[in-house]
């Protein structure tokens, strides 16, 4: 219920925000608004205030508002209340106004996340002990093993994991020299990071997982994990009989859908617990949906709350983050058009939507701001029949003097309302695939 719930408030809220701009644009320069309705088609709740009626319509995919003499085609007054009659600026505005919009919502959930709710951060481990290696790896060829602590990379000093990435990642390809802590001795390893590259992205990496303690963190208590008798604070000890180092070996040699045989240390206590797995979905390596088995237990982590100064620049850092990934993610479809079957539509946002509000609040409305932005993108297209396609016709009139002619305007709107059908057919299709 409360999934379903998410996903209607989720694109009611974008939906709404993005046709309030336009609303409001268009009301604070006098032009007279007939409707303002959320969805298409029949209208299942509608109300009248003034001179605008206020509509909810059976087809939840959008909304729109309907001005005055905003049809090219009909008989123009020169009234200051019809859309057409405005100045090219005026009616720009007007149409820059929705996706402004999303822009804005987006702009004011970010401090919201940060400064009000905070985010989950993991508790590092107060060094950087290696876990494992990945097989190939850069670490693993310079012979770094298990259970090592990395205690400086050339002449920084390594005080957790979080300060080698930067490290790596800005090495270039360059050998780092390690000073590494082995029982009770301390080694001296040089290793050359590895080069990856894809889309043509390219990155370094060391090839290493370190160290989280097998501490579980908070759990609610309607999880499995609760309810099987698991607490915060229990120091897993075995899990399937194994020792226990780090909390990620609690996931190996699990079979999919089998419980999870956890030993665990309580206030001095050994107890043995059986988690049962719960059952949920998620996207796999080729991007399909399927159904999968998990476990409902974290390792421990706090809630930080970020400063005001700290709270906007990670707030402005996130907006841009949004921009900048919408921008590589069609970059990527361009050189790589294979990979345009990432592309998501209603029952993937609806999807996405539905398992983030399971993460809490925070990732909740994080998607809600990054699927706001995608969608003020979207709707800037140049194509006729979104607020791009209009931009691109007021500028082509202000530009030549002169009205756009009826065969001109039919053309764009016929290109551009065929050209939307087949995005949108292609985007229903990879939304199905997901599923088969």
């Amino acid at each position: 219920m409360i999934p379903a719930l998410g996903i209607i408030f989720g694109l009611g809220i974008l939906i709404f925000i993005h046709e309030l701009g336009h609303f409001i644009a268009a009301k604070s320069m006098g032009i007279l608004v007939e409707e303002f309705s959320l969805g298409f088609g029949p209208a299942i709740v509608k109300f009248k205030i003034k001179e605008t009626e206020y509509k909810i319509a059976a087809i939840p995919v959008g909304g729109y508002i309907k001005m005055k003499g905003e049809d090219p085609d009909s008989e123009l007054t020169g009234s200051k209340d019809e859309f057409l009659s405005r100045k090219t600026h005026e009616k720009i505005i007007v149409a820059l106004a929705g996706p402004l919009a999303n822009i804005i919502l987006a702009a004011a959930i970010y401090p919201v996340i940060f400064m009000g709710i905070g985010e989950k951060e993991a508790v590092l481990t107060p060094y950087a002990q290696i876990a494992g290696t990945i097989e190939g790896s850069a670490a693993e060829s310079a012979g770094i093993i298990r259970k090592d602590i990395i205690e400086k990379i050339n002449e920084t000093e390594i005080r957790s994991p979080s300060d080698i990435t930067p490290i790596v990642s800005g090495s270039a390809g360059n050998t780092l020299f390690l000073t590494v802590r082995r029982g009770d001795e301390v080694l001296k390893i040089a290793v050359r990071p590895n080069k990856r590259e894809k889309y043509d992205y390219i990155y370094y990496e060391l090839g290493v997982y370190f160290k989280i303690d097998p501490v579980i963190g908070p759990l609610p208590k309607k999880s499995n994990a609760y309810r099987a008798g698991l607490r915060e604070g229990d120091i897993i000890v075995k899990s399937g009989g194994r020792e226990v180092f780090s909390f990620t070996d609690i996931f190996e040699d699990i079979v999919d859908g089998s419980a999870l045989l956890l030993t665990v240390k309580r206030s001095g206590e050994l107890l043995d617990i059986t988690v049962p797995p719960v059952l949920t979905s998620g996207f796999n390596e080729e991007g399909k949906i399927r159904k999968a088995f998990r476990y409902d237990l974290t390792s421990e982590y706090r809630i930080v709350k970020s400063g005001f100064g700290e709270g906007i620049s990670r707030s402005l850092n996130a907006l841009g983050s949004d921009f900048l990934l919408i921008y590589n993610s069609l970059r990527i479809i361009i050189k790589h058009p294979k990979e345009a079957r990432h592309l998501g539509g209603f029952i993937t946002i609806g999807y996405i939507l539905s398992k983030s509000i399971r993460e809490g609040i925070a990732e909740y409305l994080a998607w809600i701001g990054m699927i706001s932005v995608n969608l003020a993108v979207v709707n800037m297209l140049p194509l006729i029949i979104t607020d791009g396609g209009l931009i691109l016709m007021f500028m082509f009139e202000f530009l030549t003097r002169r009205k756009m002619k009826k065969k001109e305007r039919a053309v764009l709107q016929y290109t551009g309302f065929a050209l939307l059908l087949l995005l949108f057919l292609f985007i229903m299709k990879n939304d199905i695939m997901r599923y088969l």
